[in-house]
C-alpha cells in the first residue's frame, strides 16, 4: 500500500524544550492486509526536549474506510536519547485500545513495545526497530522501518 502524510508542527520545534504539532495521515492498503483499503489517521504530537533527551506523546485516532467501517484509539509514547548529530536511540509503546467508548479488556488491547534507532541519510529520516507485543492480542515479534523524505 501507500501512505501519504502531512505534518504541521511549531515554528523551529528542534530548537524548543516544549513542541507540539499535528499529523494526518491518509493511507490506502490492499485487501489482502485489511477489508477496509483507506486509512486515516489523526496524531496529536505533544513533546519536551532537554539535554539530548525527547518525550513525546500521541494520542493517535484512526479511522479505517470500507465495507467494514473501524475506528480506534490508538495512543504511542516515545523516550529517546540522542547518541550523536540527528542520531537517536530509544524506546517506543503503542497501544490499541479500540473504539471510543467501547474499548475491550485489557487482555483483549494490542500493546507494544520497540527498541529503535532514528538517523538522517543522504536526505532521508530513517526509522528502524525492533519490538514485542505485551499481551497475548499483540503482535509477537515485529521489525519496523520506515523511510521518510520531506519535500
Amino acid at each position: 500500500g501507500i501512505k501519504l502524510r502531512h505534518l504541521f508542527v511549531s515554528p523551529h520545534a528542534e530548537q524548543r524544550t516544549f513542541f507540539y504539532g499535528l499529523n494526518f495521515e491518509w493511507s490506502y492498503v490492499t485487501p489482502s492486509f485489511s477489508p477496509n483499503p483507506v486509512g486515516l489517521e489523526v496524531r496529536p504530537i505533544l513533546g519536551v526536549r532537554d539535554r539530548g533527551w525527547e518525550f513525546i506523546v500521541n494520542p493517535i485516532y484512526d479511522v479505517e474506510i470500507g465495507p467494514q467501517p473501524t475506528s480506534s484509539f490508538a495512543p504511542a509514547a516515545r523516550l529517546a536519547h540522542e547518541i550523536a548529530d540527528d542520531t537517536w536511540i530509544g524506546v517506543e509503546y503503542y497501544t490499541d485500545l479500540g473504539p471510543l467508548g467501547d474499548f475491550p479488556t485489557p487482555n483483549d488491547r494490542q500493546h507494544n513495545l520497540f527498541g529503535v534507532v532514528d538517523f538522517k541519510w543522504a536526505g532521508f529520516d530513517i526509522d528502524l526497530g525492533a519490538g514485542f507485543g505485551l499481551t497475548g492480542s499483540s503482535d509477537g515479534v515485529v521489525a519496523k522501518t520506515i523511510i521518510g523524505h520531506a519535500f
